[in-house]
């Protein structure tokens, strides 16, 4: 098999929850931290929040996870457009995750700074990665 076989899974660009919701759009990879704020064992997603903003993680691709309301989670999946199953209102943004980690005891403001400065180190040697829609 040549390189050019290869088939590469995107690393997952490290999002906010606001900003995974400021761009819907599909297949984008994305790596987002969040609080679990409601999980159904019966019920293949859970709900995640961070300053406010809460966004659904499908978790259908990995398997049984006892997640704890309240824990901190990562995961790494890529972005996906979901409607209701009462249909009408437009499609909400989601997240299909194929990776997770729990990541209690994270220094979440520390993280949100070193997130930022790495952003602005990217950008200022013209390494930015960021996806568009």
């Amino acid at each position: 098999m040549m390189d050019s076989d290869v088939a590469v899974v995107p690393s997952g660009e490290i999002l906010f929850v606001s900003e995974v919701l400021a761009a819907p759009c599909e297949d984008r990879s994305v790596r987002v931290l969040g609080w679990i704020s409601a999980f159904d064992p019966n019920t293949p997603s859970v709900d995640i929040t961070m300053d406010g903003a809460s966004l659904t993680v499908l978790v259908d691709l990995l398997g049984p996870t006892p997640y704890k309301e309240r824990s901190l989670y990562e995961f790494i999946g890529e972005t996906c457009l979901r409607t209701s199953p009462s249909g009408g209102a437009s499609p909400k943004v989601c997240v299909r995750a194929r990776v997770q980690r729990s990541v209690d005891g994270l220094d979440v403001s520390l993280f949100k700074e070193s997130l930022k400065m790495r952003r602005r180190f990217l950008d200022e040697h013209g390494l930015s990665r960021r996806q568009a829609c």
